[in-house]
C-alpha cells in the first residue's frame, strides 16, 4: 500500500501543462478487467489539479481448493 500524497506535478515534466497516465490490467482468475487513468492539469505556477477514474469488473474468483474439486 502506497500512503504518499501525489500532486499534478508529479505527472509532469517542468515544461508540460496536461499529461496523464494511463493503466490496463487484465486478470484470468475471476476473469477481472481494470482501467485505471490519471489527468494532470497544471494551467498556473499556484494551481494544480489531478483528476483519477478508475473502473474494475470482476467475477468470482476461484481458490486453490476448488481449482483442485474441479481437477477430480
Amino acid at each position: 500500500i502506497n500512503l504518499r500524497t501525489k500532486d499534478a506535478s508529479d505527472f509532469l515534466t517542468e515544461d508540460q501543462v496536461f499529461g496523464g497516465r494511463q493503466t490496463l490490467e487484465y486478470s484470468s482468475n475471476g476473469d477481472g478487467l481494470l482501467s485505471s487513468t490519471i489527468l494532470a492539469w497544471k494551467p498556473d505556477p499556484d494551481l494544480e489539479l489531478l483528476f483519477n477514474y478508475i473502473w474494475r469488473e470482476q467475477d468470482n474468483q476461484i481458490d486453490s481448493n476448488e481449482y483442485v474439486a474441479l481437477a477430480r
